[in-house]
Parts: structure tokens; C-alpha cells; sequence
């Protein structure tokens, strides 16, 4: 997938946002301070991409992960064909991993350990330490 298909994939997906909060382009544009609606058109349409320091006040008016929408954005900025795969197999499993990321340390050991037993890998290369 080419740079620009991830951005339109990622503008798509931000419309959708927009559009599940109830707002307009123009409401979004003026919730983040924006003079006017083309930079959400931009955005949406793939033509600009979200600028890096304003990803948090996005997701905070889009009413989504800041996690989700960061790395959703680091996905359409992939350039290589490899790293294209890999961004989208990890952008596929983002909810897992999330999820993963959000459970307390003995959850996250217990899910370790499941996955150990299920796919025959040593318990400690199934998720990294925090440590």
C-alpha cells in the first residue's frame, strides 16, 4: 500500500471518529483552534497529514485512544513495503495489544503464560518486560 492509500485509510477512519462525536468538519476545525474547515478536509481526504504535537487534542475531541490514533498515524507515514506489512499486521491486532498494554501485571502474566503453553514459545520472548 502506498503512502498515500495509508493516509486516505487513516482519513477515512478519522472521519468516521468525526462523525460518531457529531461533528462537523467546521466544529472539529474550531475545537482545535483552527480558522476554518480545509484543514479537516485535508486530513480526511489524505492530502495532509495531522500534525505530530497535535495528535492528543485530535483524539481528545474525536473521543478515541491517543494510543490508537498515534500509532495509527506512525502506520500511514510507512514508506518501505516490509515495514508496510508489519504496520498493517500490528495496526490489525492494535485492539489485542491495547488491551494487553491496559491489563494489570498479573493479567498480562497469565496471558504470557497462555500463550506460552499455546504456540510452544519460552514464556519469557511472548511479551516484553517492563522492566
Amino acid at each position: 500500500m502506498s503512502k498515500l492509500e495509508r493516509r486516505k485509510q487513516l482519513g477515512k477512519w478519522l472521519k468516521e471518529m468525526r462523525e460518531r462525536s457529531a461533528l462537523t468538519q467546521s466544529d472539529l476545525a474550531k475545537s482545535l483552534g483552527y480558522d476554518n474547515a480545509q484543514i479537516i478536509s485535508n486530513i480526511e481526504r489524505g492530502v495532509s497529514a495531522i500534525p505530530q504535537k497535535r495528535i492528543r487534542d485530535f483524539a481528545t475531541h474525536l473521543k478515541c485512544d491517543p494510543m490508537e490514533l498515534d500509532f495509527r498515524v506512525l502506520s500511514s507515514s510507512v514508506r518501505d513495503s516490509g515495514a508496510s506489512e508489519a504496520s498493517d499486521l500490528a495496526l490489525k491486532y492494535f485492539p489485542l495489544i491495547n488491551a494487553i498494554d491496559k491489563a494489570g501485571d498479573n493479567k498480562r502474566s497469565e496471558i504470557s503464560e497462555f500463550i506460552s503453553r499455546t504456540l510452544d514459545i519460552p514464556v519469557d520472548k511472548v511479551l516484553p518486560s517492563d522492566q
